[in-house]
């Protein structure tokens, strides 16, 4: 059902961009609000609990939307004609454009200190 809703539309090709907006709302919301009510000086498996939360959401992330990526590559080497092809082509660039924001937006995650 998600490969044919994945290349089927609009909403489907932009699947990626989906993902990752909500992706970048949740993790600037969550580093907000931890550093609001001062959950950086609760530790958890060796670092703070804000670290551990925001790693957790962009692996999760990463996960999800390299399934799409993959997803769309194989819906593409398999289409029987060409508007199967060249929309699972437009989804792959759409998700691998999205893959690359989602390590650029969270890498710091894993880098920097969280509320300094």
């Amino acid at each position: 059902m998600l490969r044919r809703l994945h290349t089927g539309g609009l909403i489907g090709i932009n699947l990626g961009l989906i993902v990752w907006s909500a992706y970048f709302v949740l993790l600037y919301a969550l580093m907000s609000l931890g550093c609001r009510y001062a959950l950086d000086a609760m530790q958890a498996l060796g670092s703070n609990i804000i670290t551990v939360a925001l790693a957790a959401i962009v692996i999760t992330t990463l996960a999800f939307i390299g399934y799409l990526t993959w997803l769309a590559y194989d819906t593409w080497r398999h289409a029987d004609d060409n508007r199967t092809r060249f929309r699972a082509a437009v989804a792959g660039l759409v998700d691998g454009i999205s893959l690359v924001s989602t390590v650029w937006v969270g890498a710091p995650v894993f880098m920097v200190t969280p509320c300094y």
